[in-house]
């Protein structure tokens, strides 16, 4: 953890902000097919 915080985390120009939305965008996209999916199955 330690690594990654000073390898990372601390280096100049880094943003939370893009891995934050990164991950934002991919659990949104995966959470829209599987409810996608369950309205199919109940056609």
């Amino acid at each position: 953890m330690t690594e990654m915080v000073t390898t990372c985390y601390l280096q100049p120009g880094y943003d939370f902000a893009d891995g934050f939305e990164f991950g934002l965008e991919l659990l949104l996209h995966a959470l829209a097919r599987m409810l996608t999916s369950e309205e199919i199955g109940r056609a």
